[in-house]
């Protein structure tokens, strides 16, 4: 772990130091404004990118060094789109953090696999698929301003319903990759259950109601699927 440490404080030092930190964050905002020059868009595909980029330079390496090298190159880029400090920073860490489970290395789920007895591959996977909805969660502290209700900043008020709502799309989003809620469920619910959760974690008033009204829907048409199998079963 010292070893890791030292090597990322030489790497972090060498790319602030040439300026190479500043260049790929201004590759990855260029990259955003090609494909489209409005300004949330920017932002989300600049956002995208940023995770990815995190992701990919966490593998195989400690939560603390993949955070000291991600924030000179990915610090950069975000903030310069205007997302404050503190949003930056916890963003990069959560995706450090889930670097840990990303393929192909997952560190933590290749202890799980040693742990268990249970196969590196199928371990792996399985991690990645059950800890999805986590993947889309930091994306919630920087699209919008509400955000940063998130990491407990703003009135009472704001800190709670911005939890309450991230929590649901969270919840949403789970019942897409179990495909699990109050029972086993159909394709057609888990397909009504994306357009919700990605809705419901874009912390804006509008994106929130359609959300809900995706989510409800999906509660509905699960509701009446399972009646409608229940029927099939005591008919039988």
């Amino acid at each position: 772990m010292i070893a890791v440490c030292a090597a990322a404080g030489v790497i972090t030092s060498t790319i602030t130091k040439t300026g190479l930190g500043q260049v790929l964050a201004d590759a990855l905002v260029k990259a955003a404004n090609s494909l489209s020059d409005n300004p949330t868009v920017v932002l989300a595909c600049t956002v995208v990118f940023c995770a990815l980029a995190v992701c990919v330079l966490g593998l195989a390496v400690p939560v603390t060094a993949s955070f000291i090298i991600s924030w000179v190159v990915i610090g950069p880029a975000l903030i310069t789109l205007g997302v404050q400090p503190a949003e930056t920073a916890m963003f990069i860490f959560y995706y450090a953090v889930l670097s840990e489970v990303t393929p192909p290395t997952a560190l933590a789920a290749v202890a799980a696999s040693a742990i268990t007895g249970r196969p590196v591959i199928k371990t792996m996977w399985q991690t990645w698929k059950y800890t999805l909805p986590a993947f889309l969660v930091p994306l919630a502290f920087v699209l919008t301003d509400n955000g940063s209700a998130l990491l407990m900043q703003g009135s009472f008020l704001d800190v709670v319903w911005v939890t309450a709502v991230s929590a649901l799309g969270v919840a949403v989003l789970a019942v897409v990759t179990t495909g699990w809620l109050i029972g086993p469920t159909k394709l057609a619910v888990r397909i009504l259950c994306v357009p919700a959760a990605l809705l419901l974690l874009y912390l804006q008033p509008l994106s929130i109601a359609i959300g809900a009204g995706f989510a409800v829907a999906a509660l509905v048409v699960h509701l009446i699927l399972r009646n409608k199998d229940k029927e099939e079963i005591d008919s039988a």
